[in-house]
């Protein structure tokens, strides 16, 4: 299944015109973001309060000023900017530096990933939804929750073609978040949390981060990702991933990053700990066999999927790409499960508790989905 895209010629390279609309757009968002941020305290269900608490704080990482797409790791991370929220509202601006002060210690790290057609404003506001049910479901505050705010906002007309963006910026997002996950967090305990093409990210996360801790390193990895010729295209780049969407392409981010991944730090990644919750996944139903189906030490210590074959926008996916298409994750539960991570796979059905919506609130208030991520936060059974 392939999708005709129209590609723009500049500089000896061939970019598709999806991602050049998807640059522009990241321009705006970035200046989107800077005013979201100018007006800190819009955040919440209530007004924020004095409290400095640790257990009401969470932090937000937003890549929303990263060009789409980047190919230097280092002057994208350079990019990053911070925040730290409250779990009643209001969020300001901090330092890199600060965040990581801010975090360290040893408890496990849950990074949660939005969904689609989601601005800076509405980002804050789902993290602090789920700070707020994480501190139900861990009443002793045993973690610190972080935010990934990527640039989620509509870029252009059409469902199909704005989701068509998304989707390959969600894939990208998932090259600098492993990179940034390594950087910053090379000995903790990382909880991936993502919803609808957040969870696209978080799988695919925590695919690179387990390509990084195999014991045959690079030789492996290379095996597991698709070779193309250097320079051939604006997608020539050495070891870059094939697409999720069966359209065989690539996201041309993700190889400078898979390959800084591969040489940085590569003796602290065995101490990485790395587990995964996708709830509403907007990824083809194989995405767990295609991206995480290597042996059983590299594999993630926990994986939770929430199956809801009610969802209108799961059911939709299928035509995504092409009518026809692979079905997705989040709608119909995994396919091919690979015997290196079936141990660790767990999926609940919350088709009851959920119906027919894609709304990320009532996700969140599911039974199933909390008690999976209770289950991503317990000490692991297995293993």
């Amino acid at each position: 299944m392939r999708s005709r895209t129209t590609t723009f010629r500049s500089g000896g390279q061939c970019l598709p015109l999806p991602i050049l609309h998807a640059a522009i757009a990241v321009a705006a968002l970035a200046v989107s973001d800077a005013s979201a941020a100018s007006r800190g305290g819009e955040v919440g269900d209530r007004a924020a309060s004095g409290c400095t608490e640790a257990a009401d704080v969470f932090w937000i990482v937003s890549s929303r000023g990263v060009a789409d797409p980047e190919s230097n790791p280092d002057d994208a991370a350079d990019r990053l900017r911070f925040y730290q929220g409250k779990a009643f509202g209001g969020w300001s601006a901090i330092s890199g530096s600060g965040l990581a002060e801010a975090i360290a210690g040893e408890q496990p790290v849950v990074l949660w990933i939005h969904g689609n057609r989601t601005d800076f404003r509405d980002a804050v506001r789902s993290a602090a939804q789920l700070k707020r049910v994480l501190d139900r479901v861990v009443p002793d505050h045993g973690y610190r929750l972080v935010a990934w705010s990527w640039p989620a906002d509509r870029m252009v007309r059409g469902v199909r073609q704005d989701s068509r963006l998304k989707s390959c910026r969600s894939v990208q997002e998932a090259a600098l978040l492993a990179y940034w996950i390594e950087q910053t967090l090379p000995h903790r305990t990382v909880v991936l949390v993502g919803y609808s093409f957040g969870a696209q990210t978080a799988l695919k996360t925590a695919a690179q981060l387990v390509a990084s801790r195999r014991p045959d390193g690079e030789r492996n990895t290379a095996a597991w990702l698709t070779s193309v010729e250097p320079g051939s295209s604006g997608f020539g780049i050495p070891g870059a991933m094939p697409s999720a969407d069966g359209d065989g392409g690539v996201c041309p981010a993700e190889a400078a990053f898979a390959l800084a991944l591969w040489d940085s730090h590569r003796e602290l990644s065995a101490e990485l700990h790395v587990r995964l919750l996708a709830a509403a996944a907007a990824c083809p139903a194989g995405s767990l066999a295609t991206w995480l189906g290597g042996d059983t030490a590299a594999a993630p210590e926990f994986i939770g999927v929430t199956r809801n074959p009610r969802d209108p926008a799961l059911r939709w996916y299928t035509h995504l790409w092409s009518h026809g298409g692979p079905q997705a994750l989040g709608a119909v539960g995994p396919c091919g499960v690979p015997p290196a991570i079936a141990d660790a796979l767990e999926v609940r059905d919350v088709s009851c508790q959920v119906g027919r919506t894609h709304d990320w609130e009532v996700y969140l208030s599911a039974p199933g989905f909390q008690d999976l991520l209770r289950r991503a936060l317990s000490p692991p059974a297995r293993r």
